[in-house]
């Protein structure tokens, strides 16, 4: 995909997790978007407060991220990157705790 515009939190984070560019429509006030959107993805510039819409600042802000799409587009997969290298980590520190406890418990049987 191009470009995802989207409200719902999950296909924001689906198109996130794919390297698809992202307009969020949502709330400051949405703690789920604002968590994940914002902080955890690093995206607050990508929130378009749906609270106090002016029609014409959300026609603005589409056509100049239209105009900086190739950089968009650049930043989405850096974001999609790290995603991967800090899933990577999560999934390592996992693997090897349930392996120290799987060798503790054989060991005590």
């Amino acid at each position: 995909s191009e470009l995802l515009m989207g409200e719902r939190t999950h296909s924001l984070i689906g198109a996130i997790s794919s390297g698809t560019p992202i307009i969020c429509l949502g709330s400051k006030s949405d703690n789920r978007t604002m968590g994940i959107v914002g902080d955890m993805c690093g995206l607050h510039k990508n929130i378009i407060n749906m609270q106090h819409i002016d029609m014409e600042e959300v026609f603005e802000y589409i056509d100049n991220y239209i105009k900086g799409y190739e950089k968009k587009k650049v930043e989405a997969l850096k974001i999609n990157e790290q995603i991967y290298i800090e899933t990577s980590k999560t999934k390592e520190i996992v693997r090897n705790s349930i392996l120290t406890s799987r060798a503790k418990y054989l060991s005590s049987n």
